[in-house]
């Protein structure tokens, strides 16, 4: 029997409905950047796998085909959200749904992929904690970081569309198991089913539910020098806002925040160079290099302009 797969905000059912303003993507708005490197990282951190070698973190910026992102209903999901602000009480959400409207109707957009690998992935609990609960944080090593479950919405407060594609890999009973689901925190509004609630899942319509293999979209799936994919976990975030020098301020959030783990050998950190910057890959071996790129560029984030947190960092890294 086939399933129905596609995006679905399911009904409030004389329930809560849900506004705009999100107090977890608002908990985020003032350091947007710096906060999705450190959850994410973190996060990654805190599901290492494999004894011995570092977790490795990728961001990509990538160009995406609005059409795997199931761009005609989220796009109808968006109209309805606008014709649902109240005049006076939603003005903001008005202006924001529009840019997000404008977007979802390119062709392509643009989209940050942020991945790790030497990691467990995310199974059972920590799977459902990330991508369905609220309030609620689950973490397998003992002493992992992190416990109120904020972090999981600072890839949101990056992405126009409010819209971020979940992929893992992990290992049961000596298999490789994968699992790929779309999220997008958006506000109540009406469909076929009546009211619905602000958040929405693409997968199988029916539950909700993620895809597995083989039916997850290429595009989604994290694999190096074969066909076979990686165990670890990747973040689509969808419509990424592109802000002048994000390389560097990530690079930035994640030299001040990880500096002892890159350090020890615990972490790199792979950012996607931009023209012919040889320098990319944050390690033991670059970290001194990084430390000198940014603190001489001086770049003014808005968060630290006087880059007195990274000369912290350093001065305890010399230490």
């Amino acid at each position: 029997m086939s399933v129905e797969k596609g995006w679905r905000f399911p009904p409030t059912d004389g329930g809560i409905g849900d506004g705009f303003k999100n107090p977890g993507i608002a908990h985020f708005d003032g350091s947007p950047l710096s906060s999705l490197a450190r959850e994410t990282i973190q996060n990654s951190l805190d599901a290492s796998g494999k004894i011995g070698e570092p977790v490795h973190i990728d961001f990509e910026l990538i160009e995406l085909d609005t059409n795997k992102l199931g761009r005609d209903e989220l796009s109808k999901a968006v109209a309805s959200c606008i014709a649902s602000c109240k005049e006076g009480r939603d003005d903001d959400a008005k202006v924001a749904l529009t840019t997000a409207q404008e977007i979802i109707t390119q062709d392509k957009i643009p989209c940050l992929r942020v991945s790790d690998r030497n990691t467990i992935g995310l199974r059972g609990d920590n799977w459902r904690a990330l991508v369905k609960m609220q309030g609620v944080s689950s973490k397998e090593n003992v002493g992992a970081g992190g416990s109120h479950g904020t972090g999981k919405y600072a890839p949101f407060a990056v992405s126009a569309l409010r819209t971020v594609f979940y992929w893992t890999c992990y290992e049961e009973d000596g298999k490789q198991v994968e699992k790929f689901q779309g999220k997008s925190v958006l506000m109540s509004h009406e469909s076929e089913e009546g009211e619905t609630q602000g958040t929405g899942f693409y997968g199988i319509k029916e539950g909700c539910r993620e895809l597995t293999a083989p039916d997850i979209p290429e595009k989604f799936r994290l694999t190096y020098e074969s066909t076979d994919p990686v165990r670890g976990t990747s973040l689509m975030i969808a419509g990424f806002n592109e802000t002048r020098s994000w390389r560097e301020r990530i690079a930035t959030s994640v030299i001040e925040n990880f500096f002892y783990a890159i350090d020890k050998g615990t972490l790199t950190v792979l950012i996607e160079p931009e023209g012919d910057d040889e320098l990319f890959e944050i390690d033991q071996a670059s970290l001194g290099k990084w430390f000198t790129k940014l603190l001489e560029e001086g770049e003014d984030s808005g968060e630290d302009p006087d880059g007195s947190a990274l000369k912290q960092a350093r001065a305890f890294w010399e230490l």
